[in-house]
């Protein structure tokens, strides 16, 4: 697998236009479970509760991502494990904060539009310090005009057979033919030559990796689906 050393990504998106994101805010049952104490305090406090819960949810799943190639395998998700505390934040717009799991501390960025959906952004420390470049994209699976707006068939011919064995569903194929497109770009490479490698493991648990002519590549990815959207969040060593 890649180098420990390179920075980690990871991402999240919420589709909050499902039934299953309303009313969580009052669900004792469902916070006690996810949510630590200071977090339902803050949760609280929030001037929208609701919209609180899921980009708190999407900060802690981003981070596990990030935490799982740390340790090299996906440790137990409990999710009271990973503390969310914002440093920033508004109503709408973007938060910024960080997520701790013990010791690490994992740095987040977050999108919120009500009514729609929630994106979080996660990195391991760099070690150059501040804040590094990294790439993202939130959309429809259904932008037609772009490469992942395609039908399934279409999608799965851009993908190797290493790369078949985690596809899923054409929203599984078509966020991994987006970031393969976007990486391509910023690497200035052929897209047929970048891999989206997922580890062994369960769906859902398998961190995907990056090879460039069948080789670890120094660059680090992230994927994520839900209802209607897709993203992706990706950092490279371009030698800038």
């Amino acid at each position: 697998m890649p180098s420990a050393n390179l920075l980690r990504v990871g991402n999240d998106v919420v589709d909050l236009t499902h039934v299953r994101t309303r009313d969580k805010s009052s669900d004792e049952r469902f916070l006690a479970r996810v949510f630590t104490d200071s977090e339902r305090a803050g949760i609280g406090r929030a001037p929208d509760p609701d919209l609180d819960v899921w980009c708190r949810w999407a900060a802690k799943e981003a981070a596990f991502k990030v935490v799982s190639k740390l340790l090299g395998s996906p440790p137990t998700f409990a999710h009271t494990l990973f503390e969310t505390e914002w440093v920033s934040e508004s109503e709408s717009a973007e938060h910024t904060g960080v997520v701790s799991y013990g010791d690490r501390l994992i740095s987040i960025q977050l999108e919120a539009r009500p009514g729609s959906l929630v994106h979080s952004i996660a990195w391991s420390t760099h070690d150059e310090g501040g804040r590094p470049k990294l790439f993202t994209h939130v959309g429809s699976v259904d932008d037609r005009g772009m490469p992942w707006g395609a039908d399934t068939a279409e999608l799965e011919r851009r993908l190797t057979d290493r790369e078949l064995t985690s596809v899923h569903s054409r929203a599984s194929a078509a966020v991994r033919v987006g970031a393969k497109s976007m990486l391509a770009d910023v690497l200035t490479v052929d897209e047929n030559d970048i891999e989206i490698v997922c580890a062994p493991g369960a769906i859902g648990r398998r961190p995907p990796f990056v090879f460039l002519n069948g080789k670890p590549a120094g660059a680090d990815v992230s994927l994520t689906h839900d209802g209607s959207w897709i993203a992706w969040a990706l950092w490279a060593r371009t030698g800038e």
